[in-house]
């Protein structure tokens, strides 16, 4: 981990990061009603789409670690095979997985598998802007391989965020904390809104900037 990032690792360590304050939490419940309400004629779309395309269940539900290390239930559109990994467990997915269905290479590079987890975000186990959350058994080998992996827990995970946006989807741990850290450590409204704005562009098939921000410029 670059020099600044583990002073800011270090910082943060020490430091209390606290709960969302009442106005971003509030915040996070009006967006999530309103993109619910804009986009509930994509989702049944979908819906339809990966039942005709694929069998299964429409919604795949799974355990993913939160806030302060609680797990809580996640949903989103289902995007691999039925049973993806019945024979094999728990495993990390990776650009080309064949297990991947045709359509789900389009959910995952549009988010809109994503989209189910604004009901999480309502229940209150997610924020719109914040880490990605991960599964039980993957957090804890991240956290015994990876220094200051834990701070990820001190604050709600997000259905986008700084490492969603700019890093692919296969990107290792360590990687995806160093977005994560800078986001701790800077966050405020400018750069949600940032975020925001290129998720949109991400949508409807324009990625990011090009220009990342300096996360080894972090104060």
């Amino acid at each position: 981990m670059a020099q600044p990032l583990l002073q800011t690792a270090k910082s943060l360590d020490q430091a209390t990061i606290g709960h969302d304050s009442p106005a971003v939490r509030a915040a996070d419940v009006l967006m999530a009603a309103m993109l619910l309400a804009l986009f509930s004629p994509v989702m049944l779309l979908c819906a339809v789409a990966v039942r005709l395309c694929s069998r299964g269940p429409v919604l795949y539900r799974q355990e993913r670690v939160g806030l302060h290390g609680k797990p809580f239930t996640l949903i989103k559109f289902r995007s691999m095979v039925e049973g993806a990994e019945a024979k094999t467990g728990a495993v990390l997915s990776w650009s080309g997985d064949p297990r991947v269905t045709r359509l789900g290479r389009l959910l995952r590079a549009s988010h809109v598998e994503e989209l189910p987890q604004l009901f999480n975000v309502l229940k209150g186990d997610m924020a719109m802007i914040g880490p990605r959350p991960e599964r039980p058994d993957f957090v804890k080998v991240f956290n015994q391989q990876v220094q200051f992996y834990a701070l990820r827990a001190r604050m709600r995970t997000g259905i986008t965020g700084l490492a969603q946006i700019y890093l692919p989807y296969d990107a290792g741990p360590e990687e995806k904390l160093t977005y994560d850290l800078y986001y701790l450590r800077q966050r405020g409204w400018r750069l949600d809104v940032l975020i925001s704005c290129h998720t949109a562009l991400k949508m409807i098939g324009i990625g990011p900037a090009k220009t990342k921000p300096n996360i080894m410029a972090v104060k």
